[in-house]
């Protein structure tokens, strides 16, 4: 794909602005300064349009260019923390299913990198919003 940003959208949870991914090829990508061996919950609101539509969250450990490592076992060194988001179907615009795990930092960088390799078109989007650490 050329254009890897996901799209913006007014179905964020409760009308806000949020994330949309319309194409297998949309990415998250955050850098957040943390503290390292410090345990924190990563929450985040989510939506998809169709079932079997899946959400992949990865908390890595340094910044990537390719997918190679991930795409090759969730157990890779670069993966802090890995999330698969399997329950989030609903055809009403308004409900979002809020997932959180806990992770601990092994470097005080993170990135935040999320994609939903089965959301193709606009009848499989999924849709993101509020993502916090805390």
């Amino acid at each position: 794909c050329t254009d890897e940003q996901p799209n913006s959208t007014s179905d964020g949870n409760n009308g806000t602005r949020g994330a949309k991914f319309s194409s297998n090829c949309r990415r998250l990508y955050q850098v957040v300064a943390v503290e390292s061996g410090t345990e924190y919950t990563f929450s985040i609101d989510t939506r998809s349009e169709a079932m079997n539509v899946d959400t992949e969250v990865f908390i890595l450990n340094t910044e990537i260019t390719t997918e190679t490592g991930i795409d090759a076992s969730t157990s890779d060194s670069a993966i802090d923390a890995y999330y698969e988001i399997t329950n989030d179907y609903n055809t009403d615009k308004t409900v979002f299913t809020t997932s959180s795990f806990t992770f601990t930092p092994s470097t005080n960088e993170i990135v935040i990198y999320v994609r939903s390799l089965d959301a193709v078109d606009s009848s499989n989007e999924v849709f993101i919003d509020n993502v916090t650490i805390e």
